[in-house]
């Protein structure tokens, strides 16, 4: 039977019933006349001469209901660039190709970090970041999706479930995140993929908590450790009874050894957080950027433009 425990904190909306996709994309163009979608996609050239880039491209054109599609490009030399300009031309009427390693997009981070608005090292959260803000400048969409373009499985179905909740002003969510479960033969999650970053997220996540007023002390640290491993070792056991029960296979001893690798990641991040609690500074929002450099919109706007004409 399905697992329909909801935590009271974020809400699972469900794929239940089958609905077709056709009646979701219905719904979808209706919305866009009040709640129009820019679909961002950050993207590494080399993810063009890939397969899963050419497939997500082929179903996107497909989409009816997007108002302006834009592609975040990254490690990309001039030659390269064009290249995926001339990729992306017939996916939809609305579309643009940031090219953060140009001349123009580059001369507007140097500015920036000019006026004492660090925007963080080349990656793909600044690539993110731009786009967003390229849509603010414009102003023609209210709603912003966004995904990887490495996934080799994509369906425009994947897209209209992300954003039908946000879309949907009957349902009133302001933000929805995608997710699917990873079984094949055995039952693993992207928690052991992201473990090389384990420090750095968690960092983040207690200066982020510092900023809403909550006190981390050595004692809260210590106590957040071994609270975690009492918590992981309990997952595991339920964990290895459903694989168990479903016939999966599942490295009790690799699962064991990951939860002592995080946990030492949470001490060495707690003592980082300790030594030095506010940081490498975040990215500035957009609002504090247009009140630091009024124009910045349409410098941004036009350096688009120019990159794409």
């Amino acid at each position: 039977m399905a697992d329909f425990y909801q935590t009271g904190v974020l809400a699972t909306l469900h794929r239940l019933g089958g609905r077709p996709l056709e009646s979701m994309e219905k719904d979808l163009c209706e919305f866009k006349s009040v709640q129009p979608i820019a679909l961002v996609l950050p993207a590494l050239y080399s993810e063009f001469e890939g397969s899963a880039m050419p497939a997500i491209l082929e179903e996107i054109s497909r989409v009816p209901y997007l108002n302006q599609v834009l592609v975040t490009l990254g490690k990309a030399e001039a030659h390269e660039f064009a290249e995926a300009r001339r990729r992306v031309a017939g996916v939809h009427p609305n579309v643009r190709v940031i090219w953060n390693d140009g001349p123009r997009i580059q001369k507007m981070y140097r500015d920036l970090e000019a006026v004492g608005l660090s925007v963080g090292g080349d990656g793909k959260g600044r690539s993110c970041w731009l786009a967003y803000g390229y849509v603010l400048a414009g102003g023609h969409s209210k709603i912003i999706a966004l995904h990887d373009c490495d996934i080799v499985n994509y369906s425009r179905e994947m897209l209209a479930r992300l954003c039908y909740p946000v879309a949907d002003i009957r349902i009133d969510f302001a933000f929805s995140k995608g997710y699917y479960a990873r079984v094949g033969d055995r039952m693993y999650g992207r928690a052991t993929r992201l473990l090389r970053m384990t420090l750095e997220i968690t960092k983040t996540l207690f200066r982020t908590l510092a900023a809403e007023g909550v006190l981390l002390s050595e004692g809260h640290f210590r106590a957040l450790q071994a609270q975690y491993i009492r918590t992981a070792e309990d997952t595991i056991v339920n964990y290895h009874a459903d694989a168990m029960l479903n016939g999966l296979a599942f490295d009790r001893h690799a699962e064991e050894q990951a939860v002592h690798a995080f946990a030492h990641g949470v001490r060495l991040a707690a003592e980082s957080y300790l030594a030095d609690p506010l940081g490498a500074p975040l990215i500035p929002n957009w609002n504090r950027v247009v009140a630091a450099v009024p124009d910045i919109f349409a410098r941004l706007d036009e350096a688009v433009e120019a990159d794409n004409t």
